[in-house]
């Protein structure tokens, strides 16, 4: 077995921001925008659920200190909680603001989030098995369904609104009405897992855009 560096094993515990988004895009089989809105309300939902977080070092930083001192040094580890909601994220760089330590206060650091905590929350798609010797005749549909057949929560909110629209219900609806009505169908409420209230009304809105 190839020996590994520290920096590689730490690798393999640990995702960045656009790494994370990337996984709940092919988990979820949605777009970047949502996976984002389900990532931040994910760290809104605190410890239990992507737990705990630590900034990437730089070589510019001091290392950790040993041994006891009678001097409190202030810990530099990322908040959890509902900061999150009103954090600034540079997404493509995967870049926070670090708003709330002593340390870089008003720097931006690039965050990371354990890798185990994003698989546990957005397990991979399984692969499409097809038997040997056979060929698929029939496309997937990738906007509808995720790997294996099972539809995305997005399907699910179409489905849901397709049929509230055969029912005559009024679409013109506030959106977020509309989302708790599709989420109640589908046994689900507003704020379950991969259910945020953001993403849903996100595959609300797109919903009435294509059928308008």
């Amino acid at each position: 077995m190839p020996y590994k560096t520290n920096a590689e094993r730490d690798h393999e515990k640990w995702m960045t921001l656009p790494e994370a988004v990337s996984h709940i895009c092919s988990a979820d089989n949605c777009d970047e925008d949502s996976a984002r809105h389900q990532l931040v309300a994910a760290l809104a939902d605190g410890l239990s659920v992507l737990g705990p977080l630590k900034w990437k070092r730089e070589g510019s930083d001091k290392p950790p200190s040993f041994g006891s001192s009678p001097v409190t040094i202030p810990t530099d580890t990322p908040p959890l909680g509902r900061v999150w909601l009103k954090a600034n994220i540079k997404w493509k760089t995967g870049t926070v603001r670090d708003n709330w330590g002593e340390y870089k206060n008003g720097k931006y650091r690039v965050l990371l989030i354990q890798r185990h905590s994003i698989n546990r929350n957005w397990p991979p798609p399984s692969k499409l098995s097809i038997p040997s010797g056979a060929t698929s005749t029939k496309a997937i549909d990738l906007s509808t369904h995720k790997s294996g057949g099972r539809p995305s929560e997005r399907a699910k909110v179409f489905n849901a609104l397709d049929m509230m629209r055969k029912e005559g219900i009024d679409m013109a609806t506030p959106q977020k009405t509309l989302a708790e009505e599709a989420a109640k169908r589908n046994n689900k409420k507003l704020g379950d897992r991969n259910w945020s209230e953001r993403a849903i009304k996100e595959h609300v809105s797109k919903w009435l855009d294509k059928h308008r």
